[in-house]
């Protein structure tokens, strides 16, 4: 079977999202919700969770790490998602949310974790293999958003809903325009992402992006904390370029105080403003349009989008470390 490249799985991203929104499941009765995950299956959860947040009655929680809380018991709702199932971190978070009693979901491609997932019994939601992790997202924000129904908040036509208008967005930056200026702003630039309103999911989505597929240095800052005049010090070079992630941009607004720091600091900048009233919209547009961005100053440069060998790597040497203990 042929690999598809970032571009085409850039695209398929919505059609991945739309067939896996009508998941027949089991009605989940919970206090909170838990979502598991390391590195591009963790995103996931962020993005879902801030979609969730301002709907469910239930605590949404985002894990990223082995450590897990002992509020964690039989009325918590675990997910773990890993794409190739075999991330030791998220095999640790599984086997200890099973030690403390938790309800377990799995959401993987095979490996392990699947493996463990069959013996033990527990739900298994599976992902279309020989994708990159990282642009697994559509499958695994609709699965998470078929879970969320199912413990009582019920998104589903609104996601539906979106997808139409989402289609004609990715069709616009498949023409280029607005991808090609943001590239040439960032190109050879430190970037700092700047967010608000529920918008952090979507900035740890460019981060990402932007360090694995365009191998740029990114970095993450919420609005409101540039009121701290020690952090007016992280805009003082000049190979810095800001983007903006906010609804209001007015004066007196968090964004608007940053552009008038960002001008006092002669640094440049671009303003993302959340082009409509639904949060689906909102956030998952700025992801496509991140993800667009982050593979086309990839190819701009002449490197491969797919090769993230120092990631590889890192991951080699970190389940050597946890397996010698």
């Amino acid at each position: 079977m042929r690999e598809l490249t970032a571009y085409e799985q850039l695209h398929g991203f919505l059609d991945d999202l739309e067939s896996s929104l009508d998941m027949d499941l089991p009605d989940f009765d919970c206090d909170n919700i838990v979502l598991c995950g390391m590195g591009g299956s963790a995103i996931s959860g962020s993005i879902t969770a801030d979609i969730f947040n301002g709907f469910s009655k239930k605590y949404i929680h985002t894990l990223r790490n082995p450590i897990i809380p002992d509020w964690m018991d039989e009325r918590t709702l675990a997910v773990i998602s890993s794409y190739s199932g075999n991330t030791l971190e998220t095999i640790r978070m599984y086997e200890r949310a099973r030690a403390q009693g938790c309800t377990l979901i799995v959401i993987t491609a095979g490996g392990r974790l699947k493996e463990m997932a069959e013996k033990d019994g527990n739900l298994l939601m599976t992902v279309k293999p020989g994708m990159d992790p990282r642009h697994s997202i559509g499958f695994m924000i609709g699965y998470l958003a078929c879970i969320m129904k199912h413990t009582g908040t019920d998104l589903i036509d609104q996601f539906k809903g979106a997808i139409p208008e989402l289609r004609r967005y990715r069709d616009e930056l498949e023409e280029g325009s607005r991808v090609i200026g943001l590239s040439s702003s960032l190109k050879d630039k430190v970037t700092m992402l700047l967010f608000d309103g529920g918008m952090k999911s979507v900035a740890l989505r460019w981060k990402s992006e932007l360090t694995e597929n365009g191998k740029y240095i990114a970095m993450t800052k919420p609005l409101s904390d540039l009121s701290d005049p020690n952090v007016c010090n992280d805009f003082a070079h000049n190979a810095l370029h800001a983007v903006i992630f906010a609804k209001d941009v007015g004066e007196d607004s968090f964004a608007g105080k940053a552009m008038q720091l960002l001008d006092s600091k002669s640094v440049g900048y671009d303003v993302l403003k959340a082009p409509s009233d639904s949060i689906i919209i909102n956030i998952l547009s700025m992801i496509m349009l991140g993800d667009y961005t982050s593979v086309k100053m990839a190819n701009d440069r002449g490197a491969d989008p797919r090769d993230v060998w120092p990631i590889m790597k890192l991951k080699k040497l970190l389940n050597e470390r946890m397996n010698d203990r």
